[in-house]
């Protein structure tokens, strides 16, 4: 139940109060592993989410469950179940070509359940794994996402 529906309205709810509290019209989500499957689950229900860039994210659970062989996570929301809810969101997902945990093939299946070409919203990024230090690379990383956000919302 990790990405369920009580999960995602809390936080939607927190980004809410942030929001106000800043004073700000439009975010940009990002999200490492679970924290990018869940900002994927929130981007879909809101209608203020200029961007959205994961690295490493489950965003298709039912394709990560088999090719992992773990048991369902039956209470949780499957981001590749949202199509055009999700769909026109512009975003950017990263991978590690190294990423034994949740491969690359997770996010390809996601953008093509979703109707979006895995070519154009998924950067691999070489010689990384999930558990690599992103940090030494993630400047550039989200320069090169946001660069690729507004492209998508011109």
């Amino acid at each position: 139940d990790r990405y369920n529906e009580a999960v995602v309205r809390v936080l939607d709810k927190l980004l809410d109060q942030l929001k106000a509290g800043l004073g700000v019209t439009e975010l940009e989500l990002i999200g490492w592993s679970g924290g990018g499957t869940l900002a994927t689950l929130i981007s879909a229900r809101r209608n203020d989410v200029s961007g959205l860039i994961t690295a490493g994210a489950n965003l298709d659970l039912r394709r990560w469950e088999q090719e992992r062989e773990l048991t369902p996570l039956s209470g949780s929301i499957n981001p590749a179940d949202l199509g055009a809810r999700v769909s026109a969101v512009p975003q950017v997902h990263f991978s590690g070509s190294t990423d034994e945990r949740v491969p690359a093939s997770i996010v390809r299946s996601y953008l093509s359940k979703i109707g979006l070409d895995p070519a154009s919203y998924l950067i691999v990024v070489p010689g990384h794994g999930h558990f690599t230090d992103w940090s030494v690379d993630w400047p550039h990383l989200v320069e090169t996402a946001r660069a690729s956000l507004r492209l998508q919302r011109q």
